[in-house]
């Protein structure tokens, strides 16, 4: 924590909280790691699962149009994350190649396994869909499958996604 208040204070000239310092996901120190990987900035949280009791409609009227960051810890404690600068507005498929789910845990991240493979599929009435590989459902389920479109991890048990924030970014 000392190094990430240094880290702070010579890129702000002073250290700023924000959102993320109060994420029950993630700590300062990881916050700071995943904006480096994705190279963005994390602004605030637009989306908190528990709060927002996973209204589809919440999150698209406050995260449509903005890149994504979505953290979550499941029952079994697995904090996993997805990444895309596409937005998830309208209904349709999107691609992006930046995008990418990772393992906040063990640090294993995983990108699209082809360009032409499905990034997010949007609609306004579904809570974020990572290609058909992590779907968060409105009832705090998820469905974490892979390798159906990112790399290769082999779960397709559903999980109950307790704690889920998705972040406004800057890029």
């Amino acid at each position: 924590k000392k190094e990430y208040a240094k880290l702070l204070e010579q890129k702000n000239g002073q250290k700023k909280e924000t959102s993320i310092d109060s994420s029950k996901i993630i700590n300062s120190i990881e916050a700071m790691q995943i904006e480096k990987m994705f190279k963005m900035t994390i602004k605030e949280k637009c989306f908190d699962g528990i709060e927002d009791k996973f209204v589809p409609e919440t999150f698209h009227k406050r995260c449509d149009k903005n890149p994504v960051l979505v953290l979550i810890k499941t029952d079994m404690d697995e904090r996993i994350g997805a990444f895309t600068k596409a937005s998830f507005d309208g209904l349709e498929i999107k691609r992006d190649p930046s995008s990418a789910i990772f393992n906040i845990d063990n640090g294993k991240y995983y990108t699209l396994a082809s360009p032409e493979y499905t990034t997010i599929v949007c609609d306004p009435n579904e809570l974020p869909k990572f290609g058909f590989d992590l779907t968060i459902k409105s009832n705090g389920q998820g469905i974490n499958k892979f390798p159906l479109n990112y790399g290769d991890k082999n779960s397709n048990e559903p999980e109950d996604l307790t704690k889920n924030k998705v972040f406004k970014i800057e890029i």
